[in-house]
């Protein structure tokens, strides 16, 4: 079994100021400034992959377990991964300037899985600092595989994997019989275990292992030509055209409720008379005893 889990490279703002808030939001804040690290909603993602192939290898069956990103990683965190436990820490090629690109994020990830295998793809329920969950999601319609949000919990069973989930509507478990990506959520052991100072020196001369895509097949120049329905038939390659776009890519089976609000602030001279405009405006029939 190969385990593949999905992780970026964040800044911490934990001790971010109410005035650099602002600057962030506006996307005029200077990031460089801050400690980067591996983002919360991933580490939990790494955590559940390392505990999936413990549970896989006490069931009896081989299992490699594999740390994708396609950001600068710096040494050390390399080599802690793999004191950890991972079998091997890819960085894969991305060339795409700026942040909160799913749909590209999803293209690479998912020509990679497609090229070197992937049983359980594992990823953040959320990515950081945008807080947008679409990669997953996009990267398994990619992969023709399921998509399990919020996944708490991974078993060993007797068919495959037993998945548990938070809905809403309470916890749901699903099993799981092939390929699927997860994303995992609020899990209860979230944080990814400590090595210990002689795993560490085991592995400190391991690097991590870098992965280029092909990226030239739209624009003629790759040998061997195009297949009769105008795909490249290396499975490698992610169809790019040269500008970091996917033009044959499209979102389906992906709805989105459109439920905009809005917010009315009550005028009056304090909070009596607002409160009053607040009751007769809006609560008043609306509330039964």
């Amino acid at each position: 079994m190969r385990i593949i889990a999905c992780f970026k490279m964040e800044y911490d703002l934990e001790q971010i100021t109410p005035e650099e808030l602002f600057l962030l939001r506006d996307r005029a804040l200077n990031l460089s400034v801050f400690r980067r690290g591996i983002g919360s909603w991933d580490e939990a993602a790494l955590e559940t992959a390392l505990w999936a192939a413990d549970e896989v290898r006490r069931a009896g069956m081989e299992c490699e377990t594999v740390a994708v990103t396609m950001d600068a990683v710096d040494g050390g965190t390399v080599k802690n991964l793999y004191a950890v436990g991972f079998s091997g820490v890819t960085v894969l090629e991305a060339n795409m300037p700026g942040r909160n690109k799913p749909m590209e994020e999803a293209a690479l990830l998912a020509g990679y899985i497609r090229a070197t295998g992937g049983d359980l793809i594992l990823t953040g329920m959320q990515d950081e600092p945008e807080e947008h969950g679409q990669t997953p999601v996009l990267l398994a319609q990619m992969l023709d595989c399921p998509c399990l949000s919020n996944v708490t919990d991974l078993s060993v069973v007797e068919r495959g994997l037993s998945v548990q989930m938070d809905t809403d509507r309470g916890s749901a478990s699903l099993q799981v019989k092939g390929r699927a990506v997860c994303a995992v959520g609020d899990r209860v052991h979230a944080f990814l275990r400590a090595a210990t100072l002689r795993e560490k020196l085991a592995v400190q001369n391991q690097e991590a292992e870098m992965w280029r895509p092909v990226r030239e097949c739209l624009t003629g120049k790759r040998s061997g030509g195009m297949s009769p329905d105008g795909k490249c038939p290396n499975e490698m390659c992610l169809n790019w055209d040269g500008n970091n776009r996917f033009p044959e890519l499209a979102i389906s089976r992906l709805l989105y409720e459109y439920t905009p609000r809005q917010c009315h602030f009550p005028e009056g001279d304090g909070p009596g008379s607002q409160a009053g405009i607040l009751w007769n405006e809006y609560l008043r029939g609306g509330i039964k005893s």
